[in-house]
């Protein structure tokens, strides 16, 4: 029966008796004080214990509610023993107003139109989903809590089945409602710890029994020979002793057994709790989770490990790489004019130089007087770094001796929030939440001039105009301002537009914009010459947005957010482009382009340090460029040496693909799309399709065409297939025929063979070359038996939809159909039966299929702009399905040596994919800029000795 504990307001009485009420119609067990709650530790405790042992925790929201610092407790309770959360709202309250435990989730209105029967039908299905794992998750955490509360005594672990189950469940439910706690996954890890050391511990007197009953045994045998008179007490004697041998034998074998099965089970449940582990760090802990996942593959290489480690490295794929290592809040963030150093300030009062290229820590800048440093900026000559600081003060450092410039400046009254060099480089400007903006000449230390007036409140961001002419201020007050710099006078009226603080300014490489964000969670862009907005504000985060920066060719503005994510928005359109950056676990508040434009650089309040590819990026492809137009065909030729792509821009590349570089020019001597491509066996030919009906062959070292085209079909051609000894190429058209040429005459061999009048889609070749499969737009699969060109048995009957793509396995076993209700099906073509259920995961239809050389991977590609990598012989998905910068997947083919795939798209996109585990290891540790601690190695790996996981990268003490 399912267990809730109801939090409530006083004033919501009423409500509560209702729902308590309904919940005894649903055979539903809750705990609610009705009484009241007095103020004793004892009563606490029962309301603890009530929260403890419920399976899911409801919250009555009201003004009330939202007020009690009792409900607060209670969530709190609820939160820190990972009980699910349902949020009811019973009375209408502002957003801002709602405890902020609970707004990640998703609420249940009683208060609205809904009708009391209406919503209590939404809570019941909220309550009854999951159910099965929301009771495990109380009963695991009231275990965990007691052995907490007993020191840690391990008589309160778990232990057999009871701990096999529990890793399971930690495991198939990480990322599920409840989360797992950090308690429950330290518990059932000494569970685990304690179980193996006592495994070792029993083993080890069991084999010291064994051999003390081999001793008596021996003992027997001895005495035997010394009772020669005594035949009969020795017979039995001996009996007795040879018994005790068989016995002794039997039970070292089964020791040995039971000790094997043991230490493989316990090594299974490891490898499944680690790579669990790995998945719940990802969020709040990608470093080591990166990390987690590297050493869990290579405890063991199998498919769950492989998911993780993969879907790891493809987690935010902009991140080029972490600098880590910094537990402190981050304020600042800034480039060396070259690019090659990286400066981050913040709660630890003081300044972190970076080598950008290798990601090691060059040095830590600190003052006598170390004060909170809110904000940093290079000078633009690169050798001069300004900070300023919580205690009014600005300090300049000398980049080459990493010493301070002379003292502090001292002027502001009140904390520096932002300061900013002049392009010349002579005048540093600072504002302060002492309301002023103060310039300062940098060779003699002393302000320029008066500071200027104007703010009413906190001054949080200053910029110089590219000409040094002007200068853009924004604060507290929600206006944004521009400066004369000779006169100090504010130029017009201050821009309104902001409802709430404004955070940061920047202004376009031209001058021409000022871009402004603020804690209202908008960006406004503004015309500095009429100070108008310049469209919209740009209203994509969710959360306040600290930090805004052009890019240096001013194509494209970044804004980073509290909702932790960076938003690249094109300057020309406003929109945002592509997906947003995620990587940070806390909110984003600093964020600089490379003077290049071609890397970002971001800090927050997680005490991360990220720099990013502004560039799109797949961390386990490479894309080839040269296509204009949707690649529809690609071919490997039997060596591995040179891949095709064909493409509707008319043109086929042939590419080298050990250099990834092009062979010659692109093949466009046939003026019309391409079809599909594909390699006479001894790669010296390649046979192209065209969308005329039109086949052509090429002779692939000097890129002419070889005799005559072939002519027969009267539309586009879908599929060419040269057989596997090289005697027949094969063609199918959306003609609706297939036709068997002779490859050395180029004649047919027989007349056109009709499969679909609506067009044949896809065929292929058994490795034996004795069977042909094709299909079209309906439901069956024709089998072709080449010797005759007769069907072969009754056709397969396929999905429910058309059939898109065909491939055969290597060894000719399986047989894989991609179809258009998005599913792959797999036949067996020994039995001629399909094989289990169809393998879902694409969103739309499946356009490609491809098997890998060794039998292990296939792969399928959608026009859901994903590719799927299905195991052998599980036939389950490795890692989540793989996303990127490309369009709907037209086409994908394996290398010869199957450890490496090629897709090709919509968008003209020819990308190489990298299947070596070897290699996503070691982008993966590009990425991490850091190793295990040693306190983070003793707690998940503590009967391994301690190794570097990325050797590129120091041990952090």
């Amino acid at each position: 029966m399912t267990s809730l504990f109801i939090s409530y307001s006083r004033k919501d009485i009423d409500f509560a008796h209702k729902l308590t009420e309904a919940f005894k119609g649903q055979g539903l067990d809750f705990w609610i004080d009705w009484e009241g709650i007095p103020p004793t530790v004892d009563w606490w405790r029962e309301i603890e214990k009530g929260i403890e042992e419920a399976d899911i925790f409801l919250f009555l929201i009201s003004p009330d509610s939202a007020k009690s610092k009792i409900c607060g407790k209670e969530i709190d309770t609820a939160v820190k023993n990972g009980k699910r959360i349902i949020p009811i709202v019973v009375r209408e309250i502002e957003w801002e107003d709602t405890p902020p435990q609970l707004g990640h989730l998703n609420y249940i209105f009683f208060s609205r139109d809904d009708d009391f029967d209406t919503a209590g039908k939404k809570l019941l299905s909220a309550i009854q989903t999951d159910y099965a794992w929301a009771a495990t998750h109380r009963q695991l955490q009231v275990k965990a809590l007691e052995w907490e509360r007993s020191s840690k005594e391990n008589s309160f672990l778990l232990r057999g089945k009871e701990l096999t189950d529990a890793e399971i469940q930690l495991a198939t439910n990480t990322s599920k409602e409840p989360h797992p706690t950090d308690l429950q996954r330290e518990y059932v890890l000494k569970s685990r710890q304690v179980t193996d050391r006592q495994r070792r511990i029993l083993t080890g007197i069991s084999i010291a029994g064994i051999i003390a009953l081999a001793i008596l045994a021996f003992a027997a045998f001895i005495q035997r020979g010394e009772a020669v008179n005594a035949r009969a007490t020795s017979e039995i004697n001996e009996q007795a002793a040879q018994t005790a041998r068989v016995d002794a034998e039997d039970n070292a074998a089964t020791a040995q057994v039971a000790e094997a099965n043991a230490v493989e089970q316990a090594r299974i449940a490891r490898v499944g709790e680690l790579a669990a582990v790995t998945v719940a760090l990802r969020d709040e802990q990608p470093v080591l989770s990166m990390l987690m996942g590297i050493e869990t593959f290579r405890l063991e290489n199998n498919l769950r490990t492989r998911s993780v480690l993969i879907d790891t490295m493809n987690l935010n794929p902009q991140v080029l790489q972490y600098f880590s290592g910094q537990s402190f809040i981050l304020e600042g963030v800034a480039f060396s004019p070259d690019g090659k150093t990286m400066a981050s300030s913040g709660y630890n009062k003081a300044i972190t130089l970076w080598d950008v290229s290798t990601g090691i820590r060059i040095a830590q800048l600190q003052s006598e007087n170390p004060s909170i440093i809110r904000t940093i900026a290079f000078s633009p000559d690169g050798n001069t770094l300004a900070s300023g600081n919580d205690d009014g003060t600005i300090i300049l450092w000398d980049v080459k001796t990493l010493q301070p410039i002379s003292s502090p400046f001292t002027g502001h009254s009140n904390l520096v929030r932002g300061i900013a060099f002049s392009p010349d480089g002579k005048t540093l400007a600072s504002g302060s939440a002492d309301q002023t903006i103060i310039l300062w000449d940098v060779q003699t230390h002393q302000p320029v001039g008066n500071p200027f007036i104007g703010h009413t409140d906190v001054v949080y961001s200053v910029k110089f105009s590219p000409d040094g002419r002007m200068l853009a201020s924004g604060g507290v007050d929600q206006t944004v301002r521009l400066w004369d710099v000779q006169t100090h006078q504010q130029i017009g009226r201050p821009m309104l537009g902001h409802t709430d603080n404004i955070k940061s300014v920047a202004f376009s490489p031209d001058g021409k914009m000022v871009a402004s964000s603020s804690t209202d969670k908008t960006v406004i862009v503004w015309d500095v010459e009429t100070q108008q907005m310049i469209g919209k504000p740009l209203t994509e985060h969710s959360g306040e947005v600290r930090s805004v920066a052009f890019s240096p060719d001013g194509k494209i503005l970044a804004s980073g957010s509290a909702d932790k994510t960076i938003i690249l928005w094109d300057v020309q359109t406003w929109k945002p482009i592509g997906q947003p950056f995620s990587g940070h676990t806390e909110r984003v508040v600093s964020i600089e382009f490379s003077p290049d434009g071609k890397r970002l650089i971001s800090a927050g309040d997680d005490g991360l340090t990220i720099l990013w590819d502004v560039q799109p990026r797949i961390p386990m492809g490479q894309k080839l460029p040269g296509h204009s137009n949707t690649v529809t065909s690609l071919a490997f030729s039997p060596d591995g040496n040179t891949l095709a792509s064909a493409s509707n821009d008319q043109s086929i590349i042939l590419w080298n693909y050990q250099t990834h570089l092009p062979i010659g020019n692109p093949i466009t001597g046939y003026p019309a799309r391409v079809r599909s491509v594909t390699f006479s066996p001894d790669s010296k030919t390649l046979a192209a399709g065209y969308e005329d009906g039109i086949i052509v062959l090429w002779d692939v070292k000097t890129q002419n065409i070889v005799g005559n085209p072939l002519i027969r079909h009267s539309k586009n051609i879908t599929s060419l297939n040269y057989s596997p000894d090289g005697k027949i190429l094969v063609s199918a058209s959306l003609d609706g025929t297939i036709i068997f040429w002779d490859a050395q005459t180029k004649l047919p061999m027989g007349d056109p063979i009709t499969i679909d009048a609506g067009g044949v889609w896809s065929m292929a070749f058994s490795p034996d070359g004795k069977t042909l499969a094709s299909a079209g737009t309906g439901r069956d699969i024709i089998l072709l038996d080449v010797n005759n060109q007769k069907p072969y048995g009754e056709p397969l009957t396929g999905p429910t939809a058309g059939i898109n793509a065909i491939a055969y396995s290597p060894d000719g076993n399986i047989l894989a159909l991609g179809a258009s209700d998005n599913t792959v099906i797999l036949w067996d073509m020994k039995t001629l039966q399909m094989i289990g259920s169809p393998l879902v995961g694409h969103l739309s239809p499946v356009t490609s299929l491809a098997f890998s050389s060794d039998n292990s991977l296939l792969a399928s590609g959608s026009s859901d702009k994903t590719i799927i990598l299905w195991s052998f012989p599980s036939r389950q998905p490795v890692g989540e399905p793989i996303k990127g910068d490309f369009n709907s997947i037209q086409s994908l083919v394996f290398n010869p040596t199957g450890n490496g795939l090629v897709s090709g798209s919509d968008d003209g996109s020819v990308i190489l994919w990298d299947l070596n585990p070897e290699s996503w290891i070691q982008k993966t540790c590009q990425r991490t800029g850091q190793n295990f601690t040693g306190q983070e190695w003793e707690l998940y790996f503590p009967d391994t000795a301690y190794h570097i996981t990325c050797p590129q990268w120091p041990v952090i003490q």
